[in-house]
């Protein structure tokens, strides 16, 4: 009659949730190496089978860790209700979670062109995690971007009508994107190379002399 008989439905579950708890363990075994690439996809697969399991929040925070923006944003919105129930190791999970689902979104805009969106998102992260140097550094870039395409697309003639008018737009555009970059330089003096060319161009466009010269002479 087409029906799986039910010795065999109950032996398939069986065998169903014994190989979810191997994939489980997999996971958390990578997590405690602190290989999270790897431990994402075990955590991700038990997701897709326990959607309610508390191991979303492990496969947040992995696919984070792992800068998997699309991982991130999966399962962030679960995790920070599930930990809003539930007990935590670090009581500041749901906040973080949720600083990290506004990061992977920022990141996302980002790599879309999508810059005011990518501004928006990770100005909400940095509202929630105030140190957190990766949303800082894609609104800077973000504002950087904007200023370079409003550059390319101004008139260059000075006696176009627009021309005093677009210049200001861009000028704004570099000077909004100067806090968020110097922002990074100070969480992550060590890291010129991804500060370093920005503020070049920005401190550049800006006429800053004494800053543009300082760091011309890091580059």
């Amino acid at each position: 009659n087409g029906k799986v008989h039910q010795y065999y439905q109950k032996r398939a579950q069986k065998l169903r949730l014994k190989h979810s708890r191997n994939i489980l363990s997999g996971g958390k075994f990578f997590l405690a190496k602190k290989n999270y690439a790897a431990a994402y996809p075990f955590f991700d697969h038990y997701c897709s089978v326990f959607p309610d399991s508390n191991a979303i929040r492990w496969a947040t925070l992995s696919a984070f860790l792992s800068e998997n923006p699309d991982g991130t944003i999966k399962y962030a919105d679960r995790a920070i209700a599930i930990s809003e129930n539930a007990a935590w190791p670090t009581t500041s999970f749901s906040e973080l979670a949720e600083g990290y689902h506004y990061y992977a979104k920022s990141k996302s805009y980002l790599s879309e062109g999508k810059y005011d969106a990518c501004i928006a998102c990770a100005d909400s992260c940095i509202a929630l995690q105030d140190d957190y140097a990766d949303a800082y550094y894609n609104k800077g870039i973000a504002y950087l971007n904007m200023a370079v395409i409003a550059s390319e697309m101004s008139p260059k003639d000075v006696n176009h009508p627009d021309y005093y008018d677009n210049k200001k737009q861009v000028q704004e555009l570099y000077r909004r994107a100067r806090p968020s970059m110097e922002k990074v330089r100070q969480l992550q003096p060590d890291r010129q190379d991804r500060w370093g060319s920005p503020l070049y161009r920005i401190y550049l466009n800006l006429n800053l002399g004494d800053e543009f010269n300082e760091i011309d002479k890091l580059l």
